[in-house]
């Protein structure tokens, strides 16, 4: 049945990644959001060895692939690969953490880096908007054929989050990816974050990198009204408008906006937020998404930051090692169920039904809560009479 088939994952990832006693917990040094969001940047990175190979898009755009060397002797023959995307304008030194844990932890790891981006050439006028999956598309394709029968999973940060979310909103269940990890996604295009100083700084990343392929997007551009504007949409609009053809920034909405269709509940996701984060505000979370989604599961913790999450001393990336955690979690599922006869297989990927388990769990500072299920109607039973005054719940199985 659906409902042992959820329940099956639900409980491997429950056990698996400990989530019921996994509590976050950032020391006094790191509490402060903006120190969380500054520390991938000025913590001392891991030696990590990458080995840059370039792929040809379909439009003769060329984008970069950042295979880790580094620590080959802990990866076997047959070991997952892990996908991991920066956000916009940065590279593999930002990521350079989950590429040092997940080599430990034996998986293959690969960074994805969009045209023009991480130190990479740019040969066509074209810059990738935020949330468009063309590239990534093709690159995940090359990837599977490259390395034939290895599971395939995929970790994207920050502004990296809306590419991740396109692609699978776009495939579908035909989806390469076996999993999946958003961290501090904005779920919407970026336009406006929470303090105008993160604005200023993406704003002058891109600029940066406008001008430093000045050359090959000024057939196109009109680099003096790029460079001239400060203010965040409408940079994007006259940077990306004459990039994709679009001749209002209305219709180019549609091209940079997260895409997240029906199906895209088909690949497991794990999605982590903290309330506290300086670029997304917490108000627009999409809680009913996630609880009406199978498959789907968001974490929020009320530190964090964005794409911080440090803890313990020496600081600790504690969503990277959630992360990596899922990811070896959706494989044992997959794994196991793979070992079964074909008749007693039920499909992983499944659609939601009436009467599937619903299952809340709290991260951070709220107490357990008892969860209580009935054969038709599953309700949820807590302790504390005014537990609805702390609606929604910490994190969300399903």
């Amino acid at each position: 049945m659906l409902l042992c088939l959820l329940f099956s994952i639900t409980w491997i990832v429950k056990d698996k990644c400990k989530l019921t006693d996994r509590v976050f917990c950032s020391s006094k040094l790191f509490s402060n959001r903006h120190f969380q969001t500054l520390l991938p940047y000025i913590l001392p990175k891991p030696e990590v060895t990458f080995e840059r190979e370039y792929l040809q898009m379909h439009d003769k755009g060329v984008v970069a692939l950042d295979w880790v060397t580094s620590c080959q002797e802990r990866v076997k023959r047959r070991a997952p690969i892990l996908l991991v995307i920066p956000p916009v304008t940065e590279g593999a030194a930002y990521v350079s953490n989950i590429c040092f844990s997940g080599t430990e932890r034996g998986f293959r790891v690969v960074v994805f880096n969009r045209r023009g981006e991480g130190g990479s050439y740019l040969t066509t006028p074209k810059l990738q908007s935020f949330c468009d999956p063309s590239d990534l598309t093709q690159a995940i394709e090359y990837v599977t054929l490259k390395v034939v029968g290895c599971p395939l999973a995929a970790v994207a940060y920050g502004t990296g989050c809306g590419m991740l979310m396109s692609y699978i909103g776009t495939s579908g269940s035909s989806s390469k990816l076996v999993a999946r990890v958003c961290i501090s996604p904005s779920y919407e295009a970026p336009s406006k974050s929470n303090c105008p100083i993160y604005d200023t700084i993406l704003l002058l990343k891109l600029k940066c990198l406008v001008l430093r392929h000045m050359k090959a997007l000024s057939s196109v551009l009109d680099i003096s009204k790029v460079m001239s504007t400060w203010m965040l949409p409408e940079f994007s609009s006259s940077l990306y408008c004459p990039l994709y053809g679009c001749p209002s920034p209305s219709q180019l909405a549609d091209a940079v906006k997260p895409v997240l269709g029906a199906n895209s509940a088909d690949v497991p996701l794990l999605c982590i937020n903290g309330l506290d984060d300086p670029v997304c505000a917490s108000a627009f979370l999409p809680y009913h998404t996630f609880q009406s989604r199978t498959n789907s599961l968001l974490v929020v913790t009320n530190k964090g930051g964005h794409c911080g999450f440090y803890h313990q001393l020496p600081p600790k990336s504690w969503s990277d090692s959630l992360s990596l955690d899922y990811i070896l979690a959706v494989e044992e599922f997959n794994s196991r169920a793979s070992r079964l006869p074909k008749q007693a297989r039920i499909p992983f990927r499944a659609t939601s039904a009436p009467g599937c388990l619903n299952m809340y769990c709290s991260t951070g500072d709220l107490r357990d809560r008892k969860v209580r299920s009935k054969e038709s109607n599953l309700n949820t039973i807590h302790e504390k009479e005014n537990v609805m005054e702390s609606f929604p719940p910490k994190v969300y199985f399903e």
